[in-house]
């Protein structure tokens, strides 16, 4: 008692010294973080996200990103950093250029940089769970599944008429058949809502219409005799009397007139006007900025479509509306197939409702046989590529020797190579182990001995170590590595002897780790000669 007294006093009479004991407190109840990246970096909504990004835009009358937040908030996440804008470091990236200025694409640039910054040695770690529903809305196919999903009340305990979002006004009343009607809601007389239909507030629709599968936004008007089958409406949407709309995605202050029909897959973008008496066929894309904008736009604002909002240099309001396509009272331009086909990146290339797989006309005459007996077998062309890549490396090397050059440009043209010729990482790993192991055989005679192999191979290490560090980090690196190496011995049985310097050598040059060598060695061999390499001249030992 007199000790916990004591220590009591001492507390007491020292202001600082309590003061510092509730500082380390706080610093130890950290609160559980989060961060959410907004930005989808792709163009797979696009033209509807020239206007709205696509985290903001609507799914089941909440913005997707709600979702998330509410999904983290109830796992207890108490601070959520949302990253919503992907050119912070633009002005950064400019200054890469002045040592990589080889690459063809961006795309090589940046996974060039991943591998020459060292970012390929950072983790990250997760956890992958197999229960509760999940799923990431990457084009409109999967939005129409996930809206439907919703609306049969999968995403439980989060419903339609749980008002998640805490927002006022926005309660909805549940009946049989997953019908939800929000407060404000008018129906005509004689229409029917079938099943799975959720409305917003403050909606009014006509007499003898016909909803199914269909969810409708706040302040919509639609007319009489209207079907909407798999249809999205969204808020302050016009529709007028006759209409017909089936798997259909209708944006934000669009107004669909008299007699318009809307086949599956079409979307009119926000503020669209479509009629009247106007049918627009299968996959019709409809927006108010004309596709000729994509090719005057700068080309760095192709990676992703939630740059582009706020960035129109509106020069719609020059073009025509053409009423053969939109209508006599129409507003739009119709987005043919080609607007978003006929461009390099290959996120454009795919349709807004997922994978457009169109037939290679060229496909029959390169996959028939050959004309006749004396037509060449060509071979596969990856193979040509490895092969050629290979031969590259070599002379790399050998020039590297040659000219005395430094491994930092060693690594920069390897670089350049691998991309050149469509190379993956493993492959660069593999095939520059083979070709140093391999080296003094091509330089020397091929009938070296096995002490005269390593006293050519040791330098060569040494002198290349920092171009195999350059490469050799996660612990997938160091197995592949590791594996080129045990294929080159198995060739090579009668140098046996020497691979034990050889594995010491790059263990002591920091090229391989222990633990890596250790679990190489524990991972058993598959033949019998590999068997024999791990118990020959004490590799075990090693």
């Amino acid at each position: 008692m007199a000790g916990k007294g004591g220590k009591q006093q001492s507390r007491s009479g020292s202001g600082i010294s309590g003061r510092k004991g509730a500082g380390e407190q706080e610093e130890e109840e950290q609160p559980l973080q989060a961060v959410l990246v907004a930005d989808s970096f792709n163009r797979k909504f696009f033209p509807v996200t020239k206007d709205q990004p696509r985290a903001l835009l609507p799914l089941g009358n909440a913005a997707m990103i709600d979702y998330t937040l509410e999904f983290l908030t109830s796992t207890g996440v108490q601070e959520t950093f949302v990253f919503c804008c992907w050119m912070a470091s633009k002005i950064k990236v400019a200054e890469l250029f002045t040592d990589n200025f080889d690459y063809q694409t961006r795309d090589d640039f940046v996974r060039g940089l991943l591998v020459n910054e060292e970012i390929l040695g950072n983790q990250i770690h997760i956890h992958a769970t197999h229960d509760g529903y999940g799923v990431r809305v990457s084009n409109l196919l999967m939005y129409d599944s996930v809206s439907s999903d919703f609306v049969r009340r999968w995403f439980y305990p989060i419903t339609p008429e749980s008002n998640f979002t805490d927002q006022e006004g926005r309660s909805c009343t549940y009946s049989r058949h997953n019908v939800y009607r929000g407060s404000g809601v008018s129906l005509g007389h004689g229409s029917q809502m079938k099943e799975n239909v959720l409305i917003g507030c403050d909606t009014s629709i006509g007499a003898n219409c016909c909803l199914s599968n269909s969810v409708i936004g706040d302040n919509c008007t639609i007319g009489d005799n209207v079907v909407l089958d798999h249809a999205y409406i969204w808020n302050n949407v016009h529709i007028a009397s006759n209409v017909e709309i089936r798997q259909s995605v209708v944006c934000d202050k669009a107004e669909v007139k008299e007699g318009v029909t809307l086949n599956k897959q079409c979307v009119l973008a926000y503020n669209v006007v479509i009629g009247p008496n106007v049918c627009l066929s299968e996959g019709t894309v409809v927006s108010m900025h004309h596709p000729e904008e994509e090719q005057e736009e700068d080309a760095d604002e192709f990676l992703s479509d939630d740059a582009e909002v706020g960035h129109s240099k509106d020069k719609s309001k020059q073009k025509v509306f053409n009423p053969a396509e939109v209508g006599a009272e129409g507003r739009g331009y119709i987005w043919k197939a080609s607007s978003l086909d006929d461009t390099e990146d290959e996120e454009l290339s795919q349709c807004l409702w997922g994978l457009v797989l169109n037939p290679d006309p060229e496909s029959d005459s390169e996959d028939g046989e050959p004309d006749g007996p004396d037509d060449p077998v060509s071979l596969s062309p990856e193979m040509d590529d490895v092969k050629v890549f290979q031969m590259e490396v070599i002379g790399t090397l050998q020039r590297g020797l040659e000219e005395n050059i430094s491994c930092d440009n060693l690594v920069l043209e390897i670089n350049s190579l691998k991309y050149a010729y469509n190379i993956t990482l493993k492959e660069v790993m593999q095939i520059l182990t083979r070709v140093v192991l391999e080296y003094p055989f091509q330089q020397q005679d091929a009938h070296l001995s096995a002490s005269q192999y390593v006293s050519l191979l040791l330098p060569l290490l040494k002198k290349w170590a920092p171009v195999f560090k350059n490469y050799v980090k996660r612990a997938q690196d160091h197995l592949d590595c590791l594996g080129a190496f045990e294929e080159h011995f198995l060739e090579q049985e009668g140098h046996w002897a020497a691979m034990v310097k050889v594995l010491m050598n790059m263990y002591q040059l920091e090229i391989l780790e222990e633990e890596m060598i250790l679990r190489w060695f524990s991972q058993g061999a598959t033949t019998d000669q590999s068997r024999q390499l791990r118990k020959n001249q004490g590799v075990g030992s090693v």
